[in-house]
């Protein structure tokens, strides 16, 4: 019969844990990418609104109007999309969700990676 290669220790405990970082970042990274386009699509519709009252006010020496106008906007646009802010709620929560499960799998793995590391050589590696 022929023994697998032993990997020596400190080289399985590396690459448990850069297999642990990369899932992680990669993780963060797909729930920020997916949390922005939520957020643009959001704000697309409110994007030419808010160049005309900058407009305007600049225009007309609005200086007070020109300085509220952000929140002026973002209340407008809540008011006239209710359904669109429920929907970035709603995909917040999933995504959320998502990458809680994402990182409770990398978890997973990166304990069952070094649980084998560690494992005495010879001796039956139990699964957690």
């Amino acid at each position: 019969m022929h023994d697998a290669p032993v990997t020596p220790l400190p080289v399985a405990l590396a690459t448990a844990n850069t297999a642990l970082a990369l899932r992680t970042f990669a993780l963060l990274q797909q729930a920020g990418r997916e949390a922005w386009e939520r957020r643009l699509r959001l704000f697309s519709d409110t994007e030419e609104d808010a160049v005309s009252q900058v407009g305007h006010a600049a225009n007309t020496g609005d200086w007070p109007a020109l300085g509220t106008w952000p929140a002026d906007l973002l209340w407008r646009g809540t008011q006239r999309n209710l359904e669109a802010w429920r929907t970035l709620v709603q995909g917040g929560l999933a995504s959320q969700t998502e990458l809680a499960q994402g990182l409770r799998e990398a978890w997973a793995q990166w304990q069952k990676s070094t649980a084998e590391a560690l494992a005495p050589q010879g001796k039956p590696k139990e699964s957690p």
